[in-house]
Formats: structure tokens, C-alpha cells, sequence
């Protein structure tokens, strides 16, 4: 299976032939791969389901797959799990994680068009990805930190909040039938 033209000539042109699709027979997926080297492994014959040999003898190192639709299946089970569109998760089997299997996968499906060129652009390490992740990370845990704090503190203020009438001094007043008007819960 091959690539549509128009794509692998928008990745070419988008990151000056550093990155490559390339159809995997034995994954039935497509690999995306960026060129770290030139070829390691001499040009001996290798068979077509060893991806990781391929890349060794044509110099790239692999980035990411892109499947072939929303679904796949699960490498233990054989199951159908379903992917995320437009993004990469790391998703569970939940047969496996039923049965105590611990599967998990990283997958996504992305179109071969301009949202998978871009989410690529991001991912770049040669474009400052590496600088924006960490930002996005930094941020992540700030605000991780922020809940976590509150959280301790929840137990507190709910007590307050709860004892603050009774602490004012503030009568707590419901009418439902026949108790008299004025009356608190805290009289009964």
C-alpha cells in the first residue's frame, strides 16, 4: 500500500524531506519516520515485516503510526478497540484490564492531510517543540499543584461552611408541614 502523492509531497515540502511515511506489512499501518542517519545496516535483503531492520538500513527512526481508521485491534486479545481521531492517547483494553492484563497502546487515527502535517510541526523537536511541551507541562503541573492544595483544604472549609449558621448564630428555618415556624433542625 503507498501513501497518497499529494501527502508525502506536503510532507516533503513541509520538513525538507526529514520525515517519511512508509506503509509497515507486518503492523498493516502507516509509520511515520524522521532521517536521523544515514544507513546503519548494509543494503542486504530484509524481509518486509522487520520495521525495525528497515529503518536502521535507510537511516530513520520512527515517530509515530497512523492507522487506517478509528479502530484497531488489541495486540493480547484480538479485540477491537477504538481509537482517538485527530489525536494520540495511550488507550486500555478493557477485556485485558478485566481479565488483569495490563495492555496498553498508544494510538490515533489522523487523515493523511494538513491537521497530521501540523500535529507533526508541533511534535518537531527541530522547531522548538521541546520548548512549548515543556510550557504546556509546567502549566499542567501548576495547576495539578493548585487542586491538590485545595483539595486539602476542602475538608476545612466544608466544615465551616456547614457549621457557619450555627457559629453565627443564624436559625435555619424549614417549613415542611407541621412544625412550628422559627424552629431549627438543631432543636430536635
Amino acid at each position: 500500500m503507498k501513501a497518497p502523492d499529494s501527502f508525502v509531497e506536503l510532507l516533503r515540502r513541509a520538513f525538507d524531506g526529514r520525515y517519511r511515511i512508509r506503509w509497515s506489512d507486518r503492523d498493516q499501518e502507516f509509520h511515520l519516520e524522521h532521517k536521523v542517519a544515514t544507513a546503519v545496516i548494509p543494503p542486504v535483503r530484509i524481509e518486509s515485516d522487520r520495521d525495525d531492520l528497515i529503518r536502521a538500513r535507510d537511516g530513520y527512526d520512527y515517530v509515530m503510526s497512523v492507522r487506517q481508521g478509528d479502530r484497531m485491534p488489541c495486540p493480547e486479545c484480538g479485540l477491537t478497540l477504538k481509537v482517538p481521531v485527530r489525536d494520540t492517547w495511550q488507550i486500555t483494553c478493557g477485556y485485558c484490564k478485566l481479565k488483569g492484563r495490563t495492555t496498553h497502546v498508544v494510538a490515533g487515527f489522523w487523515p493523511l492531510d494538513d491537521t497530521l502535517i501540523d500535529h507533526l510541526r508541533k511534535i518537531d523537536p527541530y522547531r522548538g517543540a521541546q520548548k512549548e511541551l515543556t510550557a504546556v507541562a509546567d502549566q499542567r503541573n501548576r495547576l495539578l499543584l493548585q487542586a491538590q492544595e485545595n483539595d486539602a483544604m476542602a475538608p476545612g472549609y466544608a466544615a465551616a461552611d456547614d457549621l457557619y449558621r450555627r457559629l453565627v448564630g443564624i436559625p435555619l428555618t424549614g417549613y415542611t408541614g407541621k412544625e412550628l415556624p422559627g424552629t431549627t433542625f438543631y432543636d430536635k
